[in-house]
């Protein structure tokens, strides 16, 4: 799927594959990654001028995610694909925030939803603005997590553990989330429930290294169609 420019920009496409070929694509990219030995994943590509597909991003399938991705890879008239295409610039920002929100939409089993979301006009906030930029004002990632903690004046192993003890739901660590403060007085709990992804706010997707490797991937793209 291909936007509807003269001169394509990208192209982006779900392969379903089991995990001995993923562990081999990605030891190409010197990467080590744990995966189910028997296991299925659902593999998101891209490709850019040079019409070379890069790897962006993977998901282990169960079932009901395998009949998902099937389904996606047959109508995509609420892919990611799709919706790349009708955004006025297409940017690292745009590709990272979108494969996030699409990633849960996956997760969720298929909701259309997931656009209506990334309509959403958050309120000029000078603490935040900053910070939260990259995703539109959505607190989606690790490190946006890490600098809004180190705001707090969490202690250096509070913040290493973080983002783990979140995907992991460990309760204990929501009062610590409460107590944690930022300079204008909010806690750190309460702007997880109102910046993160929706509807089950407190558990945003925190994908350590999704804007890293999509930087990495977009700037090989863009250096082969210099």
């Amino acid at each position: 799927m291909s936007n509807n420019s003269d001169e394509c920009r990208f192209g982006i496409t779900w392969r379903i594959a089991d995990s001995a070929r993923l562990g081999q694509r990605l030891g190409k990219f010197g990467m080590s990654v744990p995966l189910g030995r028997t296991a299925q994943y659902g593999q998101l590509f891209a490709w850019g001028h040079d019409q070379r597909p890069r790897l962006i991003g993977w998901l282990p399938l169960d079932e009901r995610l395998h009949a998902t991705v099937n389904r996606e890879m047959k109508d995509k008239s609420h892919s990611l694909a799709r919706w790349l295409e009708r955004q006025p610039a297409l940017d690292i920002s745009t590709i990272a925030i979108g494969w996030t929100f699409y990633w849960r939409h996956l997760q969720d089993g298929g909701s259309d939803a997931w656009p209506t979301h990334l309509r959403r006009a958050f309120p000029r906030d000078p603490l935040l603005d900053g910070i939260l930029a990259l995703s539109k004002g959505w607190l989606l990632w690790d490190f946006q997590l890490q600098l809004l903690a180190q705001l707090c004046r969490l202690e250096s192993h509070v913040l290493q553990n973080l983002s783990i003890q979140l995907r992991d739901g460990d309760s204990s660590f929501q009062a610590l989330l409460q107590s944690a403060r930022l300079p204008d007085g909010r806690s750190l709990a309460n702007l997880l429930n109102e910046r993160g992804y929706p509807p089950d706010q407190t558990i945003a997707a925190f994908e350590a290294d999704v804007v890293s490797r999509l930087y990495a991937i977009l700037n090989a793209m863009n250096t082969h169609a210099g």
